[in-house]
């Protein structure tokens, strides 16, 4: 969870995106990893950074599971607060 809110979301706007960091990395990161794998319905290449929809359900998932393991072992306030991050 760290991970996603120290790295993955670098600009804090709640969304997990990507872009490479230099000119060797891939340019696509996702499962469309070809070249011109992420585009608009008129074909307009994305630019980075990209934030993937499956990527954000992901991450959604981990809020809820991560929650429910919180309130599991009796961390109330920490359940609550995954949980709302969940939300968001």
């Amino acid at each position: 969870m760290e991970w996603i809110r120290e790295y993955g979301d670098r600009d804090g706007d709640g969304f997990v995106e990507y872009k490479r960091l230099n000119d060797h990395g891939l340019v696509n990161q996702g499962w469309k990893d070809s070249w011109d794998g992420i585009n608009f319905a008129d074909g307009t290449l994305a630019e980075p950074p990209i934030a993937l929809c499956e990527v954000q359900a992901y991450v959604h998932g981990a809020y809820v599971a991560r929650s429910w393991m919180a309130y599991d072992a009796g961390d109330l306030a920490l359940a609550a607060e995954l949980r709302d991050r969940a939300r968001r």
